[in-house]
């Protein structure tokens, strides 16, 4: 009778530590799914600033060669983040447009040169622009 009543407690052992499991297992589950969440956002967060800050630098640049006057010229480093769909300059604006949890979002940044167009599409990372002063009309091209 002995081993029958050590065998019981065994198995009520086992069904203990598998409902503990499936306790704690259920409280995870919810603690993690907030947590990816939450990092998707910060992750979206930091592409909208960095595609923010690339606007604002590539602005600033034609800005810069525009004051300087003919024959100006400048290269720059773009980086821009892993979810750009385009980079368009454009009449007088720099424009990033990033795919985001919601749809899409454009960071622009504003010039006050004559600007040519320049459009790239589904571009990400590190580029070098060339921005140059031709005559008061501001020409980009990728730097090769």
């Amino acid at each position: 009778m002995g081993s029958l009543s050590q065998n019981r407690m065994k198995a009520q052992a086992s069904v203990e530590m598998m409902v503990t499991f499936a306790l704690v297992i259920t409280f995870m589950v919810p603690v993690l799914l907030l947590l990816l969440v939450a990092s998707q956002y910060g992750a979206e967060s930091a592409s909208i600033s960095q595609g923010q800050a690339s606007s604002h630098l590539v602005a600033d640049t034609i800005n810069d060669v525009f004051t300087q006057g003919p024959g100006a010229s400048k290269i720059i480093l773009v980086n821009l983040p892993g979810n750009t769909q385009k980079f368009a300059i454009s009449g007088k604006e720099v424009t990033i447009t990033m795919k985001v949890g919601n749809g899409n979002y454009e960071a622009v940044s504003p010039v006050f040169g004559n600007v040519g167009n320049f459009e790239i599409e589904a571009i990400n990372g590190l580029f070098p622009l060339r921005i140059k002063n031709k005559g008061g009309v501001i020409e980009v091209a990728e730097n090769e």
